[in-house]
């Protein structure tokens, strides 16, 4: 068997990006519950390599959804992304918690960045949702319902040209497992663009044994390597009543 490789653990500690943003302290959480020591226990040489932190918290100010976050979104999607750069660089796997899930906006760029990997690399995307909205069609108006979006060279700029590249993916590498929650024009935006979406119909259908098998076909054909990115609300409720 082939030994794990060193599992650096990054917390996002944000939850700028969500109308409910209690997410910051899911990372904090985790590392408190002792989440690297569990892993070592088991084998997995984990660590915690760096716990990026929101330029304001969530209990010292209160935004509404949309515009007025957009700067803290933003900012910490720029640290976050070079804190995975620079992680990846030394050799290590990472594993980033979060916060809300625009977190991977920062987390995807830091490791395309790393690769030098800027429209080769693929994306497995687990969610419940599509998180596939642009500011003018999004009706919350919250970043987390639009970071796959943004990867692909759609939506704010600020966020966008993060890296200093974009798009940052190639749609014919993406593709979305277990959606079942969407608006309209999250699914036209990503229909034109060519991503393949399994449908939770789809997930049942078949199983999810041979649905990832497909979704790991299509984004390892990017040359420069693949990543997942989860959403806990695709969890089946019974198990992650939370979410």
């Amino acid at each position: 068997m082939q030994p794990y490789p060193s599992i650096a653990l990054i917390g996002a500690a944000s939850g700028w990006g969500a109308q409910r943003r209690e997410t910051e302290d899911g990372p904090h959480m985790l590392r408190d519950l002792c989440l690297a020591q569990r892993l070592q226990k088991i084998g997995i040489p984990a660590r915690w390599a760096a716990m990026v932190e929101p330029m304001k918290h969530v209990r010292e100010c209160s935004l509404a959804v949309g515009l007025e976050t957009l700067p803290l979104v933003a900012e910490h999607a720029v640290h976050l992304c070079g804190e995975v750069s620079r992680i990846v660089r030394t050799g290590a796997f990472p594993v980033i918690l979060g916060g809300d899930h625009a977190v991977a906006i920062g987390t995807w760029s830091g490791v395309v960045d790393a690769l030098k990997a800027c429209c080769n690399f693929g994306l497995i995307w687990v969610d419940a949702h599509m998180d596939a909205h642009v500011p003018a069609t999004s009706p919350s108006h919250a970043y987390h319902g639009m970071p796959l979006a943004v990867l692909l060279g759609s939506g704010a700029e600020a966020l966008v040209n993060i890296g200093g590249m974009a798009p940052k993916l190639n749609p014919q590498h993406v593709c979305l497992v277990d959606v079942r929650s969407f608006e309209p024009a999250e699914k036209a935006f990503l229909d034109d663009a060519g991503v393949r979406v399994f449908y939770r119909e789809e997930v049942d259908e078949r199983g999810f044994a041979a649905v990832m098998r497909d979704a790991v076909s299509i984004a390892s054909s990017a040359k420069g390597g693949f990543g997942m990115s989860i959403d806990l609300d695709a969890f089946d409720l019974h198990e992650a009543p939370g979410v």
